[in-house]
Order: C-alpha cells, then structure tokens, then sequence
C-alpha cells in the first residue's frame, strides 16, 4: 500500500531516517541512550530563553531546515527562522511500538517522514493511556519536537505525540504555518510610528510650505488618506495610529490595545484617537478582534 511515499526526497531510506531503523530501539536503553553523537549535541549552544520558540511547520519545512552555520544546537529554516522546537500535524502511517522508543511514519500532503519518541517509563497510567491512542494507523496526530542532526542527517524527535480532537485543529494548524511565515517576512518592513518630535517638525515644514505659497489647504498638510467616515484627521496623528496597529497587531495574537494605543500617543486628544479608530473600523480598515478594544487591519 502507498502511503504517500511519492514526495521526492522524502522517503529515501524509509524509516532508516530515524536514525537506524526499527532495530534499534530496544538496544537504545533509557531516554538518551542509544543515539550516537547526543553528547556532542549537549555541548553546542542553546538558543536564549527568551528566543525559544515552537514553531508551526510542515513536513516539507521540518525537512528542509539546515544545522545552525555557527554550529549551535538549533536548526534554521531557508527564510532564516530558527528552530527550538517545532510542531506539525499529520497522519499516521506506519508505527513500530518498542519498549523504549516509539517511531513514527507521518505523512501531511506536503512530504512524508520518520520520528522517534523515547519512551518515559515512569509515566502514570493516565498518560500512557493517551500515548496508547495515537498508536493507529491512519490517524491525524498533532507533533511538538526537535529537529537534530546525527551523522550529517536530520532527525526528528518527538516530545509529544498525540491525536487530534477534530479536522478543526488540521485547518488551524495549517492557516498558523502560513500565518507565521507571512508574519516573519513582513517583520523588517513595518513602519515604526512617528514620534511626538518628528510630528511637530513635520507640521512645522507643511505650515512653512503653505505659507509661502507650496501648501495644499489650509490647516492640514494634505486630506489625501487622513479622511474617515466623513470627517478629516490631523494626518501624522493617522499616520502614528496606523504605525503602532501594524506594528503591535503582528506581535500580538489578540492585535493592538486602544487602552495601551491612547497613553502612547499621549500627544493627541484622547477623544480624538478613540474617534479616529472609530472611524477608520466604520471604514472596514480595522476591525476588533477578541473584544472591542483590540484592533488588527483588515
């Protein structure tokens, strides 16, 4: 039977990419034993605390990370993001239940691998009877590991393997692979908002401008884009709110908070701001999110 063993490249060698095969799980002993090179591995440098990440991938992704080129422990997709740890979801294809290790065939439609889980043989009953529940083939399970290097191959790691609940949770696996690449691209061309200083002397240059006959209206430096549900904005005061919605709208899940938005523009009116947001979600160029107070563009 195939078992969506025809994507390229990721198959070669079945499940000998778990490091050896079936064969050598039960001659691995404990949760470290067994797997050449992991005193090696603890030697390398860990990623900062605060730079530890779990990052949702697909297979095709997991295989195509590369060893760290300073030689750290964590591996580094091609757009640059690194990996601590990642997590995908996938069908069981194949499984071979050892006394120490467990290892996975899983396929997702973009690729199709193998993943070891070592075993914890202490492990109360609740959760082995949780493990036990993904040991079926033909099932969507959902994956947190580590990808590894051992003898210039990667191998995948598994920290938890369990099922899904629902199709809901595959959808929504896939929709945060695509979310969070576009998120990370996107990160280095947000525009940071227009501090108090730079508005003043902006305004100050326009002011100048109409008066010596350059201006475009006057008492406003162009209507051009700061104009919402019929009434007109001062337009650095726009200009900063949009900066700080799209810069906080893609660090937060939840977008950016008026009640923090409005103390950081301290600068204008708070009645103003609180209209202005008002306007631009009445124009559908925001919309709020968990509650009405959170912002993301639309």
């Amino acid at each position: 039977m195939n078992f969506g063993m025809e994507y390229g490249g990721d198959d070669s060698g079945g499940f000998q990419s778990t490091g050896g095969g079936y064969g050598m799980g039960d001659g691995g002993g404990g949760d470290g034993g067994g797997m050449g090179g992991s005193s090696q591995t603890q030697q390398r440098e860990r990623l900062p605390v605060d730079e530890q990440t779990i990052v949702p991938v697909t297979i095709k992704m997991a295989l195509s990370a590369q060893p760290s080129p300073t030689g750290d422990e964590y591996s580094v997709l091609p757009d640059g993001r690194k990996l601590s740890l990642i997590k995908f979801v996938a069908a069981v294809r194949e499984f071979m239940d050892h006394s120490t290790n467990v290892v996975y065939k899983l396929e997702d439609g973009t690729g199709c691998t193998d993943i070891k889980q070592w075993l914890n043989e202490d492990s109360c009953s609740a959760v082995e009877e949780i493990r036990q529940q993904s040991l079926r083939d033909n099932i969507y399970v959902k994956v947190v590991a580590k990808i590894k290097q051992y003898n210039g191959q990667a191998t995948i790691l598994a920290n938890s393997v369990l099922p899904i609940s629902s199709g809901n949770e595959l959808t929504h696996h896939m929709l945060s692979v695509v979310y969070e690449a576009e998120s990370f691209k996107r990160a280095d061309s947000i525009v940071a908002p227009v501090s108090s200083m730079q508005a003043d002397a902006m305004t100050f240059g326009g002011s100048m401008q109409q008066m010596s006959g350059g201006g475009m209206g006057v008492g406003v430096v162009g209507d051009e884009g700061n104009s919402f549900d019929g009434r007109t904005f001062p337009p650095f005061m726009v200009q900063e709110v949009k900066g700080y919605i799209k810069q906080h709208e893609e660090t937060r899940a939840d977008g950016a908070d008026l009640n923090e938005l409005i103390p950081a523009l301290s600068h204008y009116p708070r009645d103003q701001i609180k209209d202005l947001v008002s306007a631009m979600a009445v124009e559908g160029i925001i919309y709020s999110t968990t509650a009405d107070h959170f912002y993301k563009f639309c």
